[in-house]
């Protein structure tokens, strides 16, 4: 007997319901029109007028406060909240305006209509006037220069910038000052960070919190109240009252204080060795002279400069602004160095090779990692790839690049831009195209060495089932990265390469935080490489990761090549509990079905191996497919066959990129292994035949059996040819 299964299903890619959280708002729609765009560039001037007719610290302090909540609690999409780029633009705005004495503060029945011109300027700015020559390229650079920023994360951060500063340090200073400012930056975010984190728990207690916990917050707020006047004010009050006036005391004492460097602070880490007031001195600005609105969304100057300084105190609106541009803050403090840039991005670079690997080498435990491995070509040349990782016969080749974002490109300039990405993208296309055709081409094992020639690693084409190319950087590159044609029209690859997917180091490591094991982490790397080949996506790696949480990469759309998913990453925190961590969909196609949880929680006792191979043939297997095919499947296996007409069960797998299949017998335990053997190469052929299945496995099951399965066969094809590869567990 033999059961088939080659319904695919009906997929949707975006349910009607949830259309809204994809699409743009409404008012950014409407700014496709050109006259809108002139008629909200005729406001500019007197928007100006409008940001210095208020008191600069309670606006940009106001303002930087609902940045923050909105960026932590990933709000900014319902565009209630201003986004990070919004307040940047607001400041530099408030720092080139001539304030007024006795400025009042913006009133609240005046914030939402302010913050909605406040993003309606930021946008038009961002926007190029259309061109006969303008390509899409030209427009997303912009753009994406104007508004995208993804801070790398708190852990992160400090790493790389305690890292390159101390490196740097090292190679070209070597009397630890640099390093000390380094230093200095992640205490100042630490210190702002803190502060914010601290009123957003108080926050909470005064919304959730029991009456003798909302009390206790009045009561910090009123600490210079005498007891028998805070009791005559608040004990006969609502527990709703109670909680307005906490939650509003809470907020003028965050707009009063919360990015006010304190004076006190700045002395104890000066005292501490930190040279703080070097630091806020040199990242400072107490005005500015840039006014042109398409100046500041490409260059704005608190990018390198995001303290004010005032005659009374520092102070840090956006701390966000430090965390997303952490570079250009490094050059303006080696602003008298001739050579600062190069030397940045060379640390940069090395930065990346050895953060890879550590990240590649923490999350694939099975895996062989080489940093810096050399190969020959045929004629003898000697080789360096940067980055290479064979786990599960899988070849990943990643070359690290660490240039920095010329000023040029975020003006949209074209031949800047065609050179920066062709630096960080081309280039890593080229030579990780080198190795990946040597090894396919070879006649023979590559042997890969360090630097002084000793072996660490040979590269079997007979063996490796696949190979797979990234670029990794810590640039910012964002949705610049993911649409190969859009760049081969602008020159940066040419249509005879295959482009390798570049992703940000800090990006990465944040996917590989949300996934929790090594299958589920090759699986996404792997298949993230096949859709790189097989669509052109508009989003950035957090979008792409957050569609993969949502639907996997097997059930993306099969007819429309281009995926615009930008802002996908807005909803990925419904998909986390309140501990951060990642929790699938019920309906999430990555989930596997019990039969198959068993059989895998099985191989994974039995054998590392066979595990990876066959936990990537069914991530790619949807689960209601999954569960369809285990309904059948436990019909026709619940009766014991009459004679030797033991059932076989067998269905397609849509594997990204080629063919697979899952096949399932059940068979009689007094049989011979030999004949058990026979049983699942008989099968593997079957799929090959039916399915023309390149990957495929083939699970051996025991008639009134106490285990999952008895064995597992895997089918494949390896670099050299297309063979069946047994691999009983």
């Amino acid at each position: 007997m033999m059961i088939t299964d080659t319904d695919s299903g009906k997929l949707a890619f975006v349910p009607g319901e949830n259309a809204s959280d994809v699409m743009p708002a409404s008012w950014r729609l409407a700014l496709e029109d050109n006259a809108e765009r002139m008629a909200v560039a005729s406001r500019w001037p007197e928007f100006c007028v409008r940001v210095s007719a208020f008191d600069r610290h309670h606006l940009l302090s106001l303002t930087g406060l609902y940045t923050l909540i909105g960026a932590a609690e990933s709000l900014q999409r319902e565009a209630a909240y201003t986004e990070i780029a919004e307040m940047e633009m607001l400041q530099a705005i408030a720092l080139a305006a001539k304030p007024y004495s006795l400025a009042p503060d913006l009133q609240p029945d005046q914030i939402s209509a302010f913050w909605k011109e406040l993003q309606t300027q930021c946008h038009v700015a961002s926007m190029l006037e259309s061109s006969d020559d303008q390509t899409d390229i030209d427009l997303l650079a912009r753009v994406h220069s104007a508004y995208y920023r993804n801070p790398y994360g708190d852990k992160f951060f400090d790493r790389m910038i305690l890292t390159v500063t101390e490196d740097y340090d090292k190679r070209y200073i070597r009397d630890g000052s640099f390093f000390s400012l380094g230093r200095s930056i992640v205490s100042l975010r630490k210190y702002i960070w803190e502060k914010f984190q601290s009123h957003l728990e108080q926050s909470r207690r005064a919304l959730k919190g029991s009456r003798e916990s909302v009390l206790q917050v009045l009561k910090s707020l009123h600490s210079a109240v005498l007891e028998r006047e805070f009791d005559d004010a608040f004990s006969a009050a609502s527990i709703a009252d109670l909680r307005k006036a906490a939650f509003q005391g809470l907020e003028n004492a965050a707009v009063d204080r919360l990015f006010i460097i304190e004076q006190e602070w700045i002395d104890s880490q000066e005292k501490a060795g930190l040279p703080m007031e070097r630091l806020l001195a040199s990242l400072s600005l107490q005005t500015s002279s840039v006014t042109d609105p398409v100046v500041i969304v490409a260059d704005n100057p608190i990018w390198h400069s995001p303290v004010v300084r005032t005659p009374e105190f520092y102070a840090l609106y956006s701390v966000l602004t430090l965390t997303s541009f952490p570079f250009r803050c490094l050059l303006r403090l080696l602003s008298d160095v001739k050579d600062a840039k190069l030397r940045i991005e060379k640390v940069r670079g090395e930065f990346v090779e050895f953060e890879g690997k550590r990240l590649l080498a923490a999350s694939f435990p099975t895996a062989k990692v080489v940093l810096g491995g050399y190969w020959h070509r045929a004629n003898g040349e000697r080789v360096e790839s940067d980055l290479i990782v064979l786990v599960a016969n899988r070849l990943f080749i990643l070359e690290a690049k660490g240039s920095l974002i010329p000023d040029r490109v975020r003006f949209g300039a074209r031949d800047a831009t065609t050179r920066f990405l062709k630096s960080i993208w081309g280039k890593a296309s080229k030579q990780g195209a080198a190795l990946a055709d040597h090894v396919r081409q070879s006649d023979a094992p590559v042997p890969i060495s360090d630097a002084k020639g000793r072996h660490l690693l040979t590269l079997d084409p007979s063996k490796i089932r696949s190979i797979s190319r990234f670029g990794i950087s810590v640039e910012q590159v964002g949705p610049m990265m993911n649409a190969p044609e859009m760049l081969e029209k602008v020159g940066v690859i040419n249509s005879t390469s295959i482009a390798a997917p570049c992703i940000m180091l800090a990006e990465l490591e944040q996917v590989f935080g949300y996934i929790p094991g090594e299958l589920q982490r090759l699986h996404y790397l792997l298949r993230r490489a096949q859709i790189a080949q097989s669509y052109q996506i508009i989003g950035d790696e957090m979008d792409i990761f957050t569609t993969y949480v949502q639907f996997g990469f097997s059930d993306l759309p099969r007819g429309d090549r281009t995926l615009l998913i930008l802002g996908a990453s807005y909803t990925l925190h419904e998909y986390l509990d309140a501990e951060g961590v990642l929790v699938l969909p019920s309906d999430s196609s990555l989930r596997s079905s019990p039969m198959f949880q068993n059989i895998l929680r099985q191989a994974k006792q039995r054998s590392a191996e066979v595990y990876l191979e066959l936990g990537l043939l069914l991530m790619d297997f949807s689960l209601a497919r999954q569960l369809a095919f285990e309904k059948a499947v436990r019909k026709a296996f619940s009766k014991k066959p009459k004679g030797d007409d033991w059932p076989v069960a067998m269905t397609e797998v849509d594997v990204p990129g080629e063919k697979g299949a899952v096949g399932l017998a059940l068979v009689d335990p007094r049989s011979l292994p030999l004949e058990r053997r026979q049983i699942g190469y008989n099968v593997l052929g079957a799929m090959a035949e039916q399915f023309n299945a390149v990957s495929s496995a083939s699970i051996i099951t025991l008639w009134k059996g106490t285990e999952a399965y008895d064995a597992v066969y895997l089918g494949g094809q390896t670099l050299r040819s297309a063979v069946r590869r047994a691999a009983p567990s």
